[in-house]
């Protein structure tokens, strides 16, 4: 009988030897204390147990090391997973072609391989590959900037920091998206098929290029608030990091061949423009090619939010912040309305200083400050000083 029942057991104990063992996460710690070389086992921990090399292994990069440039060696791949836990840290490139961090090499990895604290700034400047669907968290008060990504699937940005793309940017089929967070895109960003989002209290904007393209019949969208509030920001941040404060964000529709293209702007959207001045102000700026079965444009939900900044006593004349280059076969109505119109945190909604008209080809403000609203300014300087500026890092 014990012969038998062992023998029940051998088909399972062969499927079991099949069965390749589970990857075991290892965290390395960085210490330093040899050179700035990343793949220097002598930096990390006992500096005898070796260095982050794999899809599950993590460097870790914290107190009490002191902030700084660590560099990824010359013809050299690093597959490995990173958390900053303080701020002040610069992951570098030797060589700026082939010094590259890839990320999520396989479905073995985390699926939030990068994590950054700390309150400051963490730059990875080496060429970022992802390779699957990530999640980036960025904690609050934090910045991680990406100098040069490459990536063939879509990276979403959680927590409450901001995540910056400048430099140059490569893919295949990606997206990008905040949920929760800010994303600045400063550069062109090419997907095809995915669609960028903003969610969950989250922003989008920068001063960059979302380039959608896609040969199939289907909506080619950029989705704002599906889920929870969204923001949409066009410019940057007023940070040498995230760019100048005022700005251009454009979405470019021309690569689409088969399709209409669309900015959603779903319930509690918001579409924040920050104000200077008639000739200084952020622009949303909406292209298309021939080929776009129906053209580019914004879809409001008649429940969205015009959140506007500026001086505290606003310039006077007409301020075009969205541009439609070919609508395609729509009519201005069908754009829909903004619900609320804010300026500096002040709901100016029926104050008849501020107007919009919905053309064709653009969305343009009027502003005719009266007697009666520099007065209301005046009685708003206290409370407008916390809402002057709506994006710090």
């Amino acid at each position: 009988m014990k012969i038998d029942s062992t023998l029940k057991l051998l088909p399972a104990l062969f499927l079991l030897c099949l069965t390749p063992p589970s990857l075991t996460a290892a965290n390395f710690t960085w210490t330093g204390n040899a050179d700035s070389n990343y793949a220097n086992q002598a930096n990390w921990g006992d500096g005898i147990s070796g260095a982050p090399t794999t899809v599950t292994d993590w460097g870790i990069f914290n107190d009490p090391a002191t902030p700084g440039t660590v560099t990824i060696p010359a013809s050299t791949t690093l597959t490995t997973n990173v958390e900053f836990d303080t701020a002040g840290w610069t992951l570098d490139p030797i060589n700026t072609n082939n010094s590259v961090l890839q990320i999520r090499g396989s479905s073995g990895a985390p699926s939030t391989p990068i994590i950054s604290n700390g309150a400051g700034v963490n730059t990875i400047s080496a060429r970022t590959n992802f390779f699957l669907g990530s999640s980036v968290q960025v904690g609050t008060g934090n910045t991680l900037v990406f100098s040069s990504i490459n990536n063939r699937n879509s990276i979403t940005q959680t927590g409450a920091g901001t995540m910056i793309v400048n430099g140059t940017y490569s893919s295949g089929t990606a997206g990008i998206g905040s949920d929760g967070g800010t994303v600045l895109v400063n550069t062109s960003f090419n997907m095809s098929g995915q669609r960028p989002f903003a969610k969950n209290g989250g922003s989008l904007g920068g001063t960059g290029t979302l380039i959608m393209g896609g040969t199939s019949t289907g909506n080619y969208q950029v989705r704002i608030a599906e889920d929870g509030i969204g923001t949409l920001s066009p410019g940057g941040n007023g940070t040498a990091e995230g760019g100048a404060d005022i700005g251009t964000f454009t979405v470019d529709f021309s690569s689409v061949e088969n399709g209409s293209s669309i900015i959603t702007m779903y319930d509690d959207a918001i579409l924040a423009i920050d104000l200077a001045s008639p000739a200084s102000h952020d622009l949303l700026n909406i292209t298309t090619g021939d080929g776009v079965t129906v053209g580019g444009y914004m879809l409001l939900t008649n429940a969205d939010t015009l959140d506007l900044s500026g001086p505290i006593t606003p310039v006077a004349g007409d301020y075009t912040f969205v541009t439609m280059e070919n609508p395609g076969n729509i009519t201005s109505s069908a754009y829909g309305t903004f619900d609320s119109i804010f300026y500096n945190g002040v709901d100016v909604t029926a104050n008849p200083s501020f107007s919009l008209a919905y053309n064709l080809n653009d969305i343009t403000l009027t502003i005719i400050p009266e007697p009666s609203f520099y007065a209301l300014c005046g009685g708003l300087i206290i409370l407008s000083v916390s809402a002057l500026r709506r994006r710090r890092v």
